[in-house]
């Protein structure tokens, strides 16, 4: 099924947006759309955050205009959500499904510790990287989403902030090839592509706040088109 967000017209007025998800169904066009605080400028993330083999969609919106329901949060939609018909949908309603406030970039996911569920990885204003695993708890129809669905930060996330900046987007790769992924991040300043950290999380072995990454700043003389990326030390 097709799906994407989508800022609809009739909540610009009031700083919102809606996600929208579309279903080719027997040569009809379905929608299926849920109230977003604030603008949804960046892609959705889709993948199975609660290991029931159906998708949920994690998406980042930022404030970019004054209004109410402009807010900068990360909201979440699934199928179950998208078709219960007791879920508000009203562009005043999009706190129902935030699950965490705050600016952030455009979700990622991967699973990091090798739970075999995937979590939510995002970069904030200040350079900061976050691991977040979204629990979900029991719940029935008509429950609103942001009481039964949470968002925790793995042990040792997140990484220190760097500078106050443009939100830039993170990447993930297992550049060791040993199973571990490792998060990859240009830094908080998205004009200074130079400077880029890649932060691991181990999967048997807690970590204090902090431990996952290190930063390297390339020397003065090195080439200025050059990035330049640093690895940490492995965990076993």
């Amino acid at each position: 099924m097709p799906w994407r967000s989508s800022a609809g017209r009739s909540a610009n007025a009031s700083g919102g947006s809606f996600l929208t998800a579309y279903r080719d169904s027997a040569n009809r066009i379905l929608t299926y759309t849920v109230p977003i605080g604030g603008a949804t400028i960046s892609p959705p993330a889709a993948g199975d955050l609660d290991g029931d083999g159906l998708p949920e969609i994690v998406v980042a919106s930022t404030r970019t205009t004054s209004g109410d329901n402009a807010f900068n949060c990360l909201s979440i939609a699934n199928w179950e959500i998208f078709n219960d018909p007791l879920l508000p949908t009203e562009s005043a309603d999009f706190g129902a499904y935030v699950v965490l406030g705050g600016t952030f970039s455009a979700p990622v996911l991967a699973d990091l510790n090798r739970d075999g569920t995937l979590e939510v990885v995002v970069s904030d204003r200040l350079g900061s990287l976050h691991a977040l695993d979204f629990k979900f708890a029991p719940h029935i129809g008509g429950d609103l989403p942001n009481q039964y669905v949470s968002a925790v930060e793995l042990p040792g996330w997140p990484t220190p902030p760097l500078e106050h900046g443009a939100v830039s987007e993170v990447s993930i790769a297992d550049l060791e090839h040993d199973g571990h992924p490792e998060v990859i991040h240009t830094g908080a300043a998205a004009a200074s592509p130079r400077r880029t950290t890649a932060a691991r999380s181990a999967a048997d072995t807690p970590l204090p706040p902090g431990m996952p990454w290190r930063r390297r700043t390339p020397p003065r003389s090195g080439p200025r088109s050059s990035p330049t990326w640093t690895g940490t030390a492995s965990w076993t």
